[in-house]
């Protein structure tokens, strides 16, 4: 079958993504033509499979539910959520689920579009499970450009005061037990980041409730500081000292 019959059914039938499992999971198509998913092909090397990446479930989902934006409603509307006949609607305070829609006691709401227009889509799951909140306003992009520009004027220790790397930094995520890789950070709130894979360029949302941590990237910088700090005591010449950095692997050809 094809990657879309897949994320179709992926998205129709999975309801929260595998736990313990970031970035993508494996579509599994049994034998007896039925499906499963997987984090992992070990055991299901002799059943076809299809990898999908998690942004790509959120997508389909949002797709096939027809979820609205933020944009379609106003300033004011700070909840979302969809009935049980699909149609979705926004308050002004959190509603509650009454029977088969949701309703609150004060405050404004109003479906997304009205009319024949009206937004609706695919209940997929309990639709009791769709409030969703306004989330907080993301920190505006910062280039890599602007970025080292600031950095000439701010304190970095970002790692050292146990923060989170600033937006636009090059640092490193461990997330869990999955290998640490190297991303760059787009945006953050308080509970979100948004980072860009180095080593794919895929972008993801990390929630920061779970276990996480951003360590700084070391620069030839870095290295080269920690070489002279290590071994300056062991060297009673310069040119022993240069020698000791040349054998490090430095060298200014293309400089």
């Amino acid at each position: 079958m094809n990657n879309e019959t897949d994320l179709d059914w992926l998205a129709r039938n999975v309801h929260n993504w595998p736990a313990g499992h970031q970035g993508w999971c494996y579509v599994i198509s049994n034998r007896d033509g039925t499906k499963g998913v997987a984090t992992s092909l070990i055991g299901q090397v002799d059943c076809p499979w299809v990898r999908i990446e998690k942004q790509e479930w959120l997508a389909r989902r949002a797709g096939l539910q027809n979820k609205p934006s933020w944009d379609d409603f106003g300033e004011s509307a700070k909840f979302m959520a969809q009935d049980s006949d699909g149609a979705w609607m926004a308050f002004e305070s959190e509603p509650a689920a009454k029977y088969h829609v949701w309703g609150s006691m004060r405050g404004w709401c109003g479906y997304a579009r009205e009319g024949r227009d009206r937004c609706r889509g695919e209940v997929l799951g309990d639709w009791r499970d769709t409030l969703e909140k306004r989330p907080e306003e993301l920190q505006p992009f910062t280039s890599i450009e602007d970025n080292q520009e600031k950095a000439m004027k701010q304190d970095n220790g970002w790692h050292e005061r146990r923060e989170l790397p600033p937006v636009g930094e090059r640092c490193v995520a461990l997330l869990g037990i999955a290998p640490k890789a190297n991303c760059e950070v787009i945006a953050k709130t308080e509970r979100q980041m948004v980072v860009k894979w180095e080593e794919n360029g895929m972008m993801d949302v990390i929630d920061l409730d779970v276990h996480v941590e951003f360590r700084p990237v070391r620069t030839e910088r870095d290295m080269l500081l920690s070489i002279i700090v290590e071994e300056m005591n062991r060297y009673d010449t310069d040119e022993k000292l240069a020698d000791a950095i040349l054998a490090a692997g430095f060298s200014l050809g293309g400089k």
